[in-house]
């Protein structure tokens, strides 16, 4: 890729991180299907004498929020206010998940409780971090009458606070084919944006919301079409379109990623950026609230879908139920490798994706210099400065500070290019390049962890020390390769060459 697309690229990247800004503003209403998931996990360092079957020895327990209340969760953990309404039962597990919906400030008002069905559970025993079996504790008949109405009455009691509503249908019983209807139809006549994930076979019953996002099973069920290539997948997405009335259609291809498809026969194909695949669970409840949100935010289609698609990328790096924050998603966004110039940043950008950063627990190394000719000393240098945090980000002096350091003939080699080259590096992260003749606007802005110098430096002697112990960084010096700079690669060609 040329460097005038790979500015487009990150001009465009730099497009959606803005439209995050406007997520806390929106409010999504999530209904349907609500679930606890429970971990119990262990050691497996034997097997039953009694069936061959491991023995965990128990270690810990853990509960998250699972089906539609796992989707209120990425909306909250997105930024955006989430309320949640389904049904529970009046049971521990029940009670364990309003206390974690009350914990994650999701609003539970529309959480019916009833005395005739459990909390759906899904328990999981986990051992030496595998999956060893599920075991789920349910009801799946339809909810009563009774319930239905309830559910109705909290939506239009609070119809004016939803941006948008998705529904999250598991076939547990919560979203019957009834309460379906009668939902659409108050959205509609509302002018609510309405999306649907759900493992129903019978798609008519969402007919005329906005937005459908099935697996590839889920779709070939409901169109009847199988789906072998690019040509049958858009001949079922569109029959879907056709059939419900919908806007668009977002088919999930798993590791392949997912597609976007238009009435018109128009699509396009986000493939899976993740970097590794650890836990599929939930992944399609963070594509979903990221889609919702982005959506209520003013973006395009083909935005909205980019960014459920590398959010849903980032979720299945993760163990177990998971959501992805904003600032994860953001740095998934910056970190998208276009080309290795991509790790150059101005000022301003760096501060954000630091703070970023930081908030999600890295520990940032910062150090500095000419960089003039490379050489193995350096690049020791960078991989020991790496070594002591999680991200490395060196400050470039500009032309104009080395010719104030080191003197009219030099650089030799121009910033852009010296940048470039750094890029190149395995162990740097970001570049920065800056004017000054130190470092110190860098550092005070970006105020990171730890700063590296070399050894022939003195701490007490570095005009930025002070700045670094105020905030409470720290300095660290790096042991130099003796015999190794640009100055004595320069005298050594003159003298062998000239």
């Amino acid at each position: 890729m040329n460097e005038e697309n790979v500015k487009k690229e990150l001009t465009y990247m730099k497009h959606l991180i803005q439209k995050f800004d406007t997520f806390k503003e929106k409010t999504i209403l999530v209904i349907g299907d609500i679930m606890l998931d429970e971990y119990v996990s262990g050691a497996v360092t034997r097997i039953n004498p009694e069936a061959p079957v491991p023995v965990v020895n128990l270690k810990n327990y853990k509960y998250t929020l699972g089906g539609a209340s796992n989707l209120a969760f990425n909306i909250k953990t997105l930024t955006g206010k989430a309320y949640l309404s389904g049904i529970i039962g009046n049971d521990e597990p029940g009670m364990k998940l309003i206390e974690k919906l009350k914990s994650e400030n999701i609003n539970s008002e529309g959480v019916l409780i009833s005395n005739e069905r459990p909390t759906t559970t899904k328990r999981r025993i986990v051992g030496n971090e595998k999956i060893l079996v599920r075991i789920d504790d349910e009801i799946t008949d339809p909810i009563n009458i009774q319930e239905e109405n309830k559910i109705i009455s909290f939506i239009n009691k609070n119809l004016s606070k939803f941006d948008g509503v998705i529904l999250s249908d598991y076939l547990k019983g919560t979203l019957t084919k009834n309460l379906i209807q009668k939902i659409i139809k108050i959205l509609k006549e509302n002018k609510k944006l309405i999306l649907a994930d759900t493992k129903s076979k019978d798609l008519d019953i969402f007919k005329g919301i906005n937005i459908l996002m099935p697996n590839k099973l889920e779709a070939e069920n409901a169109s009847g079409i199988k789906i072998q290539d690019e040509k049958s997948l858009i001949e079922a997405g569109i029959k879907i379109i056709n059939n419900l009335q919908l806007d668009f259609i977002i088919i999930k291809l798993s590791n392949e990623g997912m597609t976007l498809i238009e009435p018109n026969g128009k699509f396009y194909h986000f493939k899976d950026v993740s970097t590794k695949v650890i836990d599929v669970s939930g992944a399609g409840d963070t594509a979903i609230s990221s889609l919702a949100l982005s959506l209520t935010s003013g973006m395009k289609r083909f935005d909205a879908v980019n960014i459920a698609n590398i959010a849903a990328s980032v979720v299945v790096e993760k163990m177990g139920t998971a959501t992805v924050t904003l600032e994860e998603l953001k740095l998934r966004i910056y970190n998208r490798s276009i080309s290795y110039i991509n790790k150059i940043k101005t000022l301003d950008e760096l501060k954000i994706i630091i703070e970023d950063l930081k908030k999600l627990g890295k520990k940032i190394v910062f150090t500095n210099g000419c960089f003039d000719i490379l050489h193995v000393g350096h690049i020791r240098y960078f991989h020991d400065s790496k070594a002591l945090g999680d991200y490395l980000v060196v400050g470039l002096n500009s032309d104009s500070s080395v010719r104030t350091l080191k003197g009219e003939k030099r650089p030799i080699v121009p910033e852009e290019e010296r940048a470039e080259m750094l890029s190149a590096i395995a162990s740097i992260d970001y570049i920065v390049i800056f004017p000054e003749l130190t470092p110190i606007n860098v550092i005070e802005t970006l105020k990171p962890h730890i700063q590296t110098k070399g050894n022939s430096y003195s701490i007490e002697k570095m005009p930025e020390a002070e700045i670094v112990k105020k905030y409470g960084g720290k300095i660290v010096l790096i042991k130099e390769t003796k015999g190794r700079s640009t100055t004595i690669i320069v005298e050594k060609i003159l003298k062998n060459y000239a």
